[in-house]
C-alpha cells in the first residue's frame, strides 16, 4: 500500500497562491490561503470550493488508478480554513 499520510499542493486560486494539504489519516483538507487569512469561513470557502472539488476528485482518481491498495474513502472529508495565521498578504 502507498504509505504517505499527507499530500501538499500549491495552487493559484482567484489570482493568488494558496496551499491545500490532504491529511489522509484524519480525512481533513487543510486550506492555507494567505490572502484570505483574516476572512471568515464563508468567504474562504467561496474562493476555494471549486478548486478543492476538482483537485480532490483528481487526487482520488490518480491514487486509485496507480495504487491497487489505496483504500481511503473519497467522501466525508472536512475542510479546515485558517483565519489567524498572520496578517493578510497583498493581492
Amino acid at each position: 500500500m502507498y504509505d504517505s499520510s499527507q499530500f501538499s499542493v500549491p495552487v493559484i486560486v482567484s489570482g493568488w497562491w494558496a496551499c491545500y494539504i490532504w491529511d489522509v489519516e484524519r480525512k481533513e483538507l487543510h486550506v492555507v490561503d494567505l490572502v484570505l487569512s483574516c476572512s471568515p469561513y464563508p468567504e474562504q470557502n467561496k474562493h476555494n470550493e471549486e478548486p478543492i472539488k476538482l483537485l480532490h476528485n483528481g487526487l482520488f482518481s490518480c491514487m486509485c488508478a496507480f495504487f491497487d491498495e489505496w483504500n481511503v474513502e473519497m467522501s466525508d472529508w472536512n475542510a479546515r480554513f485558517y483565519d489567524s495565521l498572520h496578517l493578510p498578504c497583498s493581492r
